[in-house]
């Protein structure tokens, strides 16, 4: 069909796509996961991500720049990398798969899921930085690229999710609070429509945040009521007690 492309796959490279997407999960799972339970949990990331690494050999520059990006996030032995490291770690990566990427224009570019999902770190990183106008003015970026370009793909609501979410949060920490409601509120809408709920206790709490910052408590508290149960429904403890 025209909408669609087919491409060959071997055994290999089944089995790579699908430890990588273990991993990817591993990850999702230590962001959620108590203190005390994360150092087995990172441990087993990190042979999961050397696994990976000697089956797809040095010359994929795909899963180089995935394994250079997860280790980013979880960072070294020693604990979390420096955000100013985490960066270079980042911006390395992007650029082994896109060498001309600009944090402060990259909208004429071409990428696949798998580099918008950098480019969202990338920005959350400079959000860490304290850089919240350049972080915000990428998510802006990526959010408009991903409704143009991704609007068909099967994973599109998930995705856009995750950029609105972190958009939110950039924005409240600017107090930009009628921004980040309005953001939100978008990525709230959508869960509901295409039924894929993973981000909507936390649209809920970031709009409970922004709404208590603009002295709006009893919305503040309805939001942040429903955000709860949500969570305990996930059985998301840390957010939950959060």
């Amino acid at each position: 069909p025209k909408d669609r492309f087919l491409a060959l796959w071997d055994q290999k490279g089944i089995s790579t796509g699908a430890l990588m997407r273990e991993i990817l999960d591993d990850i999702i799972r230590y962001g959620h996961t108590a203190e005390n339970v994360r150092p087995s949990l990172w441990e087993n990331i990190r042979g999961k991500l050397a696994e990976l690494e000697r089956a797809a050999g040095q010359d994929n520059r795909n899963v180089q720049q995935f394994l250079l990006a997860q280790r980013a996030i979880l960072g070294g032995p020693d604990g979390p990398y420096d955000p100013r490291e985490k960066l270079e770690m980042q911006l390395e990566a992007i650029r082994m798969t896109c060498p001309a990427f600009d944090p402060e224009d990259f909208r004429r570019g071409h990428y696949s899921l798998d580099e918008t999902r950098l480019i969202n770190q990338i920005a959350m990183t400079y959000s860490q930085l304290g850089e919240r106008k350049r972080a915000a003015d990428m998510y802006d970026q990526l959010l408009r690229y991903v409704e143009k370009n991704d609007r068909e793909l099967a994973g599109f609501a998930g995705h856009y999710c995750l950029i609105a979410h972190n958009y939110a949060i950039n924005l409240g920490k600017g107090k930009r609070y009628a921004d980040s409601i309005e953001i939100a509120e978008k990525g709230r809408c959508l869960c509901i429509s295409r039924g894929d709920y993973q981000f909507l206790p936390g649209f809920l709490a970031i709009q409970a945040a922004d709404y208590y910052f603009l002295g709006e408590i009893e919305k503040s508290k309805k939001l942040y009521l429903q955000a709860f149960y949500v969570y305990d429904a996930y059985e998301d403890a840390i957010n939950r007690e959060v």
